[in-house]
């Protein structure tokens, strides 16, 4: 049996009304990173999350949307190769859309 990582995900806007929750703890295999997580709920949540988060093309993240590991954006640390750790949170957070 392999060992497991709680992770905290917290939704935001548009993508918490894809998967209909606020947060959620999951667990994932230990040593995954960031892009493990984003592949995982893609799997767990279907196409419209799929199509929401990531490039049809390249199957990498969309830029405008913004990720946070314990707080810290991902572009401070080590992107989406940045190792997750056990009761970490991530957050996934759509752009602010201003008029």
């Amino acid at each position: 049996m392999h060992a497991r990582l709680r992770v905290k995900v917290r939704y935001f806007a548009a993508v918490r009304e894809i998967v209909n929750l606020r947060e959620e703890i999951l667990e994932i295999e230990d040593g995954s990173i960031v892009i493990d997580l984003l592949r995982f709920l893609a799997t767990k949540y279907g196409d419209k999350f799929r199509e929401y988060l990531f490039e049809p093309k390249s199957e990498n993240p969309k830029p405008y949307l913004h990720f946070f590991l314990n707080e810290k954006t991902l572009a401070g640390i080590d992107g989406y190769s940045t190792k997750l750790s056990n009761d970490c949170t991530f957050a996934i957070i759509p752009p602010v859309g201003g008029g």
